[in-house]
């Protein structure tokens, strides 16, 4: 993860490939946006289920696990063929980067109030 600019309110979103990955079948990529910008962007909302259970993505070129409930997620969100960017926590959010965490948690009320659409996937 590369550091975000806390002073214009950065956040990760992610272009799902809708190419079938042979190693981990879904492959993401990430870029920065700024929602000082005003990007356009859609938020995925969903249950994380159990945290233990986690299954491969590439994201960014490397192996990257995400919980069962949010791969299956990617495979649907990828059949929808959208080059449109997406704000996932488990994913944007460097979970390991506390002082990133805290400030992307206090942003999450901007995030999922100003996307073109925000996505609920129950699983």
């Amino acid at each position: 993860y590369s550091p975000l600019n806390k002073d214009t309110n950065e956040i990760r979103v992610v272009k799902i490939s809708p190419q079938v990955d042979p190693k981990f079948n879904v492959s993401c990529e990430f870029t920065i946006v700024s929602l000082d910008a005003k990007p356009v962007y859609r938020a995925l909302s969903y249950t994380w289920g159990d945290p233990k259970d986690t299954l491969p993505i590439t994201l960014n070129g490397h192996r990257f696990e995400v919980t069962r409930n949010l791969k299956r997620a990617l495979q649907r969100l990828r059949t929808l063929g959208t080059e449109v960017s997406i704000w996932i926590d488990a994913i944007c959010i460097n979970q390991v980067d506390m002082d990133e965490r805290m400030h992307q948690v206090q942003l999450m009320r901007v995030i999922y109030q100003n996307p073109e659409e925000v996505i609920v996937y129950l699983g």
